[in-house]
């Protein structure tokens, strides 16, 4: 049928929530254009660093609970699950691409790296009849949570790849806002740091 619709086509991307069962991680991105994920670590457009929380959190709980306080009172979002016991928390706001679709944003909590993995991604995709390409929505996605975690006052962990750190804040990884290779951080601390215990990206 005719209209000045007729151009947009929606697609409804396959899309996950939730943890993985396999990897225990939240989802990649699949099919989904835009989309930010810490586990989308084969596509470096779509990857999304995991939250350092240690610089502003003093243990665990407080962690837990200013992250649960931060998306509740984001006019942006509303809270849909809350797992407590998982340390899992999941968000639903509008999405930018397509106008009144749906964006599923993700929070897992790692305690034991001290860390929280992050994901948010619009459960549709949109294209503009006759191209194959959806309609990018600008780095929405990947702006949102940076606002969030800016608001915390928590750091990205974010693993260069090669022993370097691309984080130049003054968490545990860096002295005096410059980089340490793996080699330089073993000398100075006596341990590897955490991220490349954690070996980022995933």
């Amino acid at each position: 049928g005719g209209g000045g619709e007729a151009g947009y086509d929606l697609f409804k991307a396959k899309y996950q929530v939730g943890i993985n069962r396999r990897s225990q991680r939240l989802y990649g991105c699949t099919s989904q254009a835009n989309c930010v994920s810490v586990s989308a670590s084969k596509n470096p457009s779509q990857f999304l660093a995991p939250w350092d929380y240690t610089v502003a959190a003093k243990d665990d709980a407080a962690a837990w609970r200013l992250l649960k306080g931060a998306v509740e009172g984001d006019p942006g979002l509303k809270v849909v699950e809350v797992d407590d016991a998982a340390l899992y928390l999941r968000a639903e706001g509008s999405s930018k691409i397509p106008k009144g679709g749906v964006d599923d944003v993700e929070f897992l909590m790692v305690p034991d790296q001290k860390i929280v993995t992050v994901r948010s991604a619009s459960r549709e995709n949109q294209f503009v009849y006759p191209y194959q390409q959806p309609i990018p929505d600008g780095g929405y996605q990947k702006a949102r949570m940076d606002e969030i975690r800016k608001r915390l006052g928590w750091v990205e962990l974010n693993y260069a790849g090669d022993g370097m750190y691309s984080d130049l804040s003054s968490g545990p990884n860096t002295r005096g806002g410059q980089t340490m290779t793996d080699a330089e951080y073993l000398q100075e601390y006596g341990d590897m740091p955490r991220a490349s215990k954690f070996r980022l990206p995933w």
